[in-house]
């Protein structure tokens, strides 16, 4: 969600998040010639979960410029998922089998390394990244318009004003807190209890290298993910 103010700023953008969306954005501005904040409340790398990455974000790679780079990084190459159900029925979906124009490969990811990838390419591009910076308030005029934040850094607070604020932060969205524009979905309500095992050995893979493997059963969904040739991901949803 993005908010305008034409008047003096300090900055073009806040970017707020330097997960892959906040990432990929202060990249993308950075790049245009825009001047950026780029915040993040943690430390990079940071832990994340969502490890497994859709067909369609090779195109944004591409798109940026970073594909030969994030290939280069050794991240699992996916070519499909694997699927099987309690009753035994097991499928396979082939991103091949998309069809022309679409994107037959994508990742498979170690958040924390991958996050930082992005973050820093953004950096290097321009933005101004702070990190272990907690926004704790959104500047917002009587007409509604957000024309900048305050954050704190090492105990210290920092006011700055931009033209735009684009806020990434997920769950944590500052705007979506302010407008109360979150929704839950309440058949979403699930948790997982997730861990990384190290070992990995493809040759003890029954199915096709790269994919992920999802076994449901009665109350939910089972993961596993290759996140590097010897590191894989397994979960469990409820």
């Amino acid at each position: 969600m993005t908010y305008h103010n034409a008047d003096t700023a300090d900055v073009d953008v806040i970017v707020i998040g330097a997960g892959p969306a906040g990432s990929s954005a202060a990249y993308i501005l950075a790049e245009a010639g825009r001047s950026v904040l780029f915040l993040e409340r943690r430390t990079l790398p940071r832990f994340h979960i969502g490890e497994s990455q859709l067909p369609y974000t090779a195109e944004l790679l591409r798109q940026m410029g970073l594909y030969a780079d994030a290939k280069a990084q050794g991240y699992p190459v996916k070519k499909g998922a694997e699927f099987i159900f309690p009753d035994g029925d097991f499928r396979r979906t082939n991103f091949v089998d998309q069809g022309p124009g679409r994107h037959p490969t994508t990742f498979q990811v170690d958040r924390a390394h991958f996050d930082n990838f992005l973050a820093q390419n953004a950096r290097k591009k321009g933005a101004r990244l702070v990190q272990d910076a907690m926004v704790h308030e959104l500047l917002v005029e009587d007409s509604g318009k957000i024309t900048g934040v305050r954050y704190e850094k090492d105990g210290v607070s920092h006011t700055v004003r931009a033209k735009w604020v684009l806020d990434a932060g997920g769950r944590s969205s500052k705007i979506a807190q302010l407008f109360r524009t979150r929704k839950e979905i309440p058949w979403l309500r699930n948790f997982a209890v997730f861990r990384h095992y190290k070992g990995l050995n493809e040759q003890y893979n029954p199915g096709h290298e790269g994919d992920i493997q999802i076994g449901g059963h009665q109350d939910g969904w089972i993961w596993a993910i290759p996140i590097w040739a010897d590191t894989i991901s397994i979960g469990a949803v409820m």
